[in-house]
């Protein structure tokens, strides 16, 4: 099954598409998209082993966020833990628990580190729910431009996006297939999930006033506002692509479900969309939805 984006960014997508993003807010939701992407591309390696998958886990304890983790992968012997890092450039070590880029000179929270401390939330929960499975934990680097200069010599659970695949034809080598037991295991740590984030506090304020009403191409982004004049497909006038209407519809539909956590009306999706299609057209793909 394909990773889902987290709530999160779904809502920050969405109102990317009708409210002004500072340049800010405007990278920190490119750079939370591009992530998504590469994790799904990461995905798609680990697939073909006999092991079982959770991607994405906000992991609570008693009721309060703990730690989000990109992918775990159960195995009959062992549970990986993998924290996903898609930086678009080379970062030096600066041996303090810190990364910092060339460009611009920002400074992050060092991989390992994060990993270290995923490691430890991870190991606190598989204990209260009784999992005996010791855990292995690794920094991926998934961007191809990505690269941490200066790394101590030992360190060997941080690996570059060249270095993944044949991590991944190891460790299926030598884990042992999961059991009924492990499915266990599964099942318990999914039903601590919940789809949060500390991060939370990045969505900017916002009502339904302060939104645009429009429909945006998916391919280019450029504003739509002709009326079609077919009932089935439109052509965007800046890319000249060509638009299944219901497929547009049925995203407008879902980006105002994720806003105001409920589903819009066939008259309220008419003037979300600008009123270029009709309430009855509306009402129909809603319906067949």
């Amino acid at each position: 099954m394909k990773r889902e984006r987290s709530n999160l960014l779904k809502l920050l997508l969405a109102l990317n598409k009708r409210m002004y993003f500072d340049d800010a807010l405007f990278w920190e939701v490119n750079h939370y998209e591009l992530g998504y992407q590469y994790e799904c591309s990461t995905d798609e390696l680990f697939e073909k082993g006999d092991w079982l998958m959770i991607k994405g886990l906000s992991l609570t304890d008693k009721g309060k966020f703990l730690v989000q983790m990109d992918l775990l992968v159960l195995t009959g012997d062992k549970l990986l833990l993998y924290e996903e890092k898609a930086y678009s450039q080379p970062a030096n070590d600066c041996q303090d628990g810190t990364i910092e880029f060339s460009a611009g000179g920002k400074r992050y929270t060092h991989p390992l580190e994060q990993v270290k401390d995923a490691h430890r939330k991870l190991e606190h929960v598989l204990k209260g729910l009784d999992i005996p499975l010791e855990v292995e934990s690794y920094a991926l680097l998934t961007h191809p431009n990505c690269y941490i200069y200066n790394l101590p010599a030992w360190t060997k659970n941080l690996l570059i996006q060249s270095q993944i695949e044949k991590h991944i034809d190891e460790q299926m080598k030598k884990r042992q297939t999961p059991t009924s037991l492990t499915k266990v295991y599964q099942e318990k740590l999914l039903a601590l999930h919940h789809d949060i984030s500390e991060y939370n506090s990045i969505v900017p304020e916002y009502n339904y006033n302060k939104l645009q009403k429009i429909v945006k191409c998916p391919q280019c982004f450029g504003v739509i506002d002709q009326i079609p004049k077919s009932k089935q497909h439109m052509t965007c006038p800046w890319c000249k692509d060509k638009i299944i209407i219901a497929n547009i519809v049925r995203m407008a539909f879902d980006d105002y479900k994720i806003l105001f956590n409920q589903k819009p009306t066939a008259a309220e999706m008419y003037h979300w969309c600008g009123g270029i299609f009709s309430k009855i057209r509306i009402q129909k793909i809603l319906y067949e939805k």
